[in-house]
């Protein structure tokens, strides 16, 4: 998450598509989300915390930027044509998986 939200800071041109909402996807706050939350989820990890109300608010937070992502990455290559998009969509789908199967048995 770390990395995709770096990723996105870095390209300002990532999102274009609808044209009207560039500029609001390609925001730095919405990559310093995405960043914060990938600190979040290391940390979960590595903390051994009894904070189940902390623990399932980073795992929802990651869990809706993620599918919010992938289904902005979905329309553009559904929508624009641009098929660049196939291996991001994997990845978010199967990270998505991840964070949902974590919220569902715990980090074992």
């Amino acid at each position: 998450m770390v990395l995709i939200g770096s990723t996105l800071w870095g390209d300002e041109h990532h999102f274009f598509y609808p044209p009207q909402y560039a500029g609001i996807m390609n925001a730095d706050w919405i990559d310093a989300i995405a960043v914060f939350l990938g600190i979040g989820l290391i940390v979960l990890a590595f903390v051994d915390s009894s904070n189940k109300a902390l623990a399932g608010m980073i795992l929802s937070c990651s869990a809706g930027f993620i599918s919010l992502i992938t289904l902005v990455e979905i329309f553009h290559m559904w929508f624009a044509g641009v098929f660049r998009f196939d291996v991001p969509i994997a990845y978010g789908l199967i990270f998505l998986l991840v964070i949902m199967n974590v919220a569902k048995n715990g980090k074992k």
